[in-house]
């Protein structure tokens, strides 16, 4: 309490000192010194004011920071207080009244919106048979139904009138051999064998080559080919081999060990394809004498 009569006294003198100091300023301007001696007696009494104010001011802010302070404390006892009084409300088994009487029935209210349609209901027993009513109209034609079992066959038909020709097929042969020229004595190796043209030789279509004794099929096909070697007096236990060769090797052959003369065939039907050549070759394995007048090559087309 000291304190805040101090600050009160204090704070009136300064503000008595703050008003007067102007009118006294004026009154000195106007009047001359008369008032100069008054005039610094008050401005000493402000000087030392102003240090006494300065003097006690940590003091008074100690004052003020302790009723800051005490103030805060307060606060805080009471929330705590609130906290526990809720706790103590919350903690309490509210337990309900009898039950009142009832009150009188209210006013009919208007009618209210129609609500949403309920969902469909089960399907009910089914009721009696009604009678047959009269034929209606006849129906569209319905789709067609799936296709039933494959019938017994029929009676044979009668035949059919000839048709037209067919394609006329490539006529092909050949024959070469039998010619008059001598017989060739061979020694051992492998040879493509000479045949030469006698009287019986052929070529439709054109296949056989006189030059490399080849026939060349100018269409692709089935063919029948036709080898016959004749061969006389040989070295005692000469072995010789009869060939039927195209590109891809040996298609077919034949074989004889002999002393004396006799003769090697081949006959075959094999596939062919156009430009693919087919030739006779033979190998023997000592000097032996092959007779030209008795061999021959042929072949033509079967079918393609």
């Amino acid at each position: 309490m000291k304190k805040k009569v101090i600050l009160m006294v204090l704070t009136v003198i300064l503000v008595i000192a703050l008003t007067a100091t102007p009118v006294f300023a004026k009154n000195n301007q106007n009047n001359g010194t008369p008032f100069q001696e008054l005039w610094d007696e008050l401005d000493k009494a402000v000087s030392s004011l102003q240090g006494q104010i300065e003097g006690i001011m940590p003091e008074v802010q100690d004052y003020v920071g302790g009723l800051v302070s005490g103030i805060q404390e307060q606060i805080g006892a009471l929330v705590l207080d609130i906290e526990d009084l809720q706790t103590q409300i919350d903690e309490i088994e509210l337990t309900p009244g009898p039950q009142g009487e009832q009150g009188p029935v209210g006013p009919q209210g208007d009618t209210g919106t129609m609500g949403p349609i309920g969902p469909q209901g089960q399907p009910g027993p089914q009721g009696p048979q009604g009678e047959q009513g009269s034929v209606g109209p006849q129906g569209d034609t319905g789709p067609m139904g799936p296709i039933g079992p494959q019938g017994r066959p029929g009676l044979q038909g009668a035949q059919g009138i000839q048709g037209p020709p067919g394609p006329t097929p490539p006529e092909i042969a050949f024959f070469t051999g039998h010619t008059t020229v001598g017989d060739i004595i061979v020694h051992p190796g492998r040879y493509t064998l000479d045949f030469d043209n006698g009287k019986y030789y052929l070529n439709d279509g054109g296949g056989w080559n006189d030059s490399t004794n080849k026939f060349t099929p100018p269409e692709s096909g089935v063919y029948q080919f036709n080898v016959v070697v004749t061969y006389g007096a040989a070295a005692s236990g000469t072995s010789l081999w009869v060939y039927l060769q195209d590109s891809s090797g040996d298609l077919r052959r034949a074989h004889a060990i002999t002393d004396n003369g006799g003769t090697l065939t081949i006959s075959v039907v094999q596939k062919v394809t156009a430009g693919s050549p087919v030739w006779v070759e033979f190998k023997t394995d000592k000097a032996i004498c092959i007779t030209r007048q008795w061999s021959s090559f042929s072949g033509y087309l079967v079918y393609q």
